[in-house]
């Protein structure tokens, strides 16, 4: 006879939740995926680890042990609204999701930041979350209508399968210097892609990784090098209330110099390139 070990629901706050899907890993550990609104308590156990969602309906990860036990749950989204439709884990319980986003969505479920902007209406993600919940990586696919992705899989070799549907003209290749596009043949075409575990961080394909901006604190000159490995650059500067200040997009690698034109006071400096970014404090003195 089975044995039903049973525990509290999540979203014991004010939050709206769906859970999406769920895997196993070879260990027994079980992960959860889905969507929620406002302040759900992630754990379901009568302890309390409270996430909020930067928008409509952000998504949740949570890990379960064998026995039903809370390990740790995780979120990420933008202040529009994302979806998820499937996850699956490897051997060694990395985690591995997609869906959609729309906006500026902060992948990182940590507390820094990985941002990347959709290109048209809603772009597909391809999420990794590393067995201890830190981030591991992300990819996306877009045009400028919309993509989903709506299955994902491992195989032995780590390597992730994933598919759904597609729009326009999407480039599958995540690498900086590379491209591989494809262009829907009718209203929405289904898409199948496979990426090995080489996609890593997009920060570390893109050179971002050793970007600096000085002097920091500033009286108002920005300076930074855009490596050779990026992509034109777009540069954007936001308030600590998150308003846009400024944008300014850069073609050309090499040094460059910005003014930052605005009170004393503490910035946010975001510079994406494809589909990474890197987002660094700045104080205006």
């Amino acid at each position: 006879m089975a044995t039903i070990n049973g525990r509290n629901p999540l979203g014991r706050s004010s939050s709206t939740e769906e859970g999406l899907g769920i895997a196993v890993d070879p260990s027994g550990n079980v992960y959860t995926t889905g969507t929620f609104s406002g302040v759900m308590d992630i754990d379901p156990s009568a302890g309390t680890d409270n996430v909020t969602s930067r928008g409509a309906a952000d998504i949740f990860v949570q890990k379960l042990d064998p026995n039903g036990d809370y390990l740790w749950g995780r979120s990420f989204g933008s202040s529009s609204t994302e979806e998820v439709f499937s996850i699956d884990c490897d051997a060694a319980g990395n985690v591995y999701t997609t869906g959609f986003f729309q906006g500026r969505a902060d992948f990182d479920p940590g507390a820094a930041d990985f941002f990347i902007t959709e290109q048209g209406i809603q772009d597909t993600f391809i999420h990794k979350i590393l067995s201890n919940g830190d981030f591991g990586w992300v990819t996306t696919l877009g045009s400028n209508l919309s993509n989903h992705g709506l299955g994902i899989v491992t195989d032995a070799l780590n390597n992730v399968y994933t598919t759904g549907y597609m729009t326009g003209s999407v480039d599958f290749d995540p690498e900086a210097n590379s491209t591989q596009t494809l262009t829907s043949a009718g209203q929405t075409d289904i898409f199948i892609q496979k990426l090995n575990q080489n996609t890593a961080s997009l920060d570390d394909q893109l050179g971002l990784e050793n970007l600096v901006v000085y002097p920091n604190p500033t009286q108002g000159e920005v300076n930074f090098e855009i490596p050779v490995s990026a992509e034109s650059v777009n540069i954007s500067i936001y308030n600590s209330a998150g308003q846009l200040l400024k944008e300014e997009r850069l073609e050309t690698v090499g040094f460059h110099t910005m003014m930052l034109s605005a009170p004393s006071g503490i910035y946010l400096m975001q510079v994406q390139s494809g589909a990474a970014s890197k987002t660094f404090k700045l104080i205006k003195q």
